[in-house]
């Protein structure tokens, strides 16, 4: 997605203000559509595909997984705000915090991991990642100003988020269980993403084509 979306913005900066606003917003929603959505489908068939593909030492992993997901969505995000970076010709600040990062994720590392083992290092991956995020929107911000639309994202990351939680705090016993559960999840967060994240014009595009 980025490899095809970053040239087109490069191309697009000529064109005007509000139509610069419609695509990055319009690129950044159907980026997060694309990653959201396969999370979520991870995250919530987690359970039954580790009863199939692992030995139960391993079925625990199902809870660390959001996490993981959770860090690359965080990460994804970005390389996608960086671009005021790139368009501003000022590497070095992706540089900087790339490097401010690191130096959290070693101290995270050394303090989360002996006493919570696995979700430590996936909860100092995260708190790495939304560094590296953080002052990048901000660098990003500083030097090429530009609307994400992050009302909508945020509506669908509280929507991924909630049902994901939900389907961890049920925990179905068997695998008919978990797969039903999964399901449900699966189908309610398409609707509620078709209803409320989905501009109007999108959806009836989608519908026409």
């Amino acid at each position: 997605f980025m490899s095809a979306w970053t040239p087109e913005r490069f191309k697009g900066i000529a064109k005007s203000p509000d139509e610069v606003r419609r695509d990055t917003q319009q690129g950044f929603l159907f980026l997060n559509l694309l990653m959201f959505t396969i999370a979520v489908g991870i995250a919530v068939y987690a359970r039954p595909a580790l009863a199939i593909l692992t030995d139960v030492a391993y079925r625990e992993a199902a809870n660390i997984i959001p996490l993981v997901l959770a860090a690359y969505v965080i990460q994804a995000w970005a390389e996608a705000v960086k671009f005021g970076i790139d368009a501003a010709e000022q590497p070095i600040y992706y540089t900087y915090a790339s490097w401010s990062a690191t130096a959290i994720v070693l101290v995270a590392y050394a303090l989360l991991i002996p006493p919570l083992g696995p979700y430590g290092a996936a909860l100092a991956t995260v708190l790495a990642f939304a560094v590296r995020f953080g002052l990048t929107y901000f660098w990003s911000q500083r030097l090429w100003r530009l609307d994400y639309g992050w009302g909508r994202v945020r509506l669908l990351a509280a929507i991924a988020t909630g049902l994901v939680v939900l389907v961890l705090t049920l925990d179905a016993a068997s695998f008919a269980g978990q797969v039903a559960v999964g399901s449900a999840a699966m189908a309610t967060y398409v609707g509620l993403v078709w209803t409320t994240v989905l501009p109007s014009t999108d959806r009836q595009a989608l519908l026409t084509h």
